[in-house]
Order: C-alpha cells, then structure tokens, then sequence
C-alpha cells in the first residue's frame, strides 16, 4: 500500500487530491521563503505559493 502524505488524506476526487497537494506544497514553499535570504528569490517563492493558492480555488 503506498504511504500516502499529509494531501491525501480525506480526498474524495482527483480534483480534491490536486487541490489539497496544491496547498500542501504551497505551505512548504512559505516555509521555505521563510528560511530564504535573499529577498529577490524570497519574493520569487512567494508569488508561486500566490499562484498555487489561486489555482487550488479553481
């Protein structure tokens, strides 16, 4: 049986499934642009979590 992450769990559709993956990995990257120095890649980081939320909205 394969593990199933943090996304996965309670995913009823293949759309929920991307969805949820979407803001899983939306939440890593603010974790990540949390920790980034540099404030040119710290914004680069932050417009793709904006991004991956907007499309996790539809």
């Amino acid at each position: 049986m394969p593990e199933m992450n943090q996304a996965q769990v309670g995913a009823d559709t293949p759309d929920e499934l991307e969805r949820e993956q979407m803001l899983h990995d939306a939440r890593r990257l603010e974790a990540e642009a949390a920790a980034e120095s540099d404030p040119d890649e710290r914004e680069h980081i932050l417009r793709t979590v904006r991004a991956l939320r907007r499309d996790a909205r539809g």
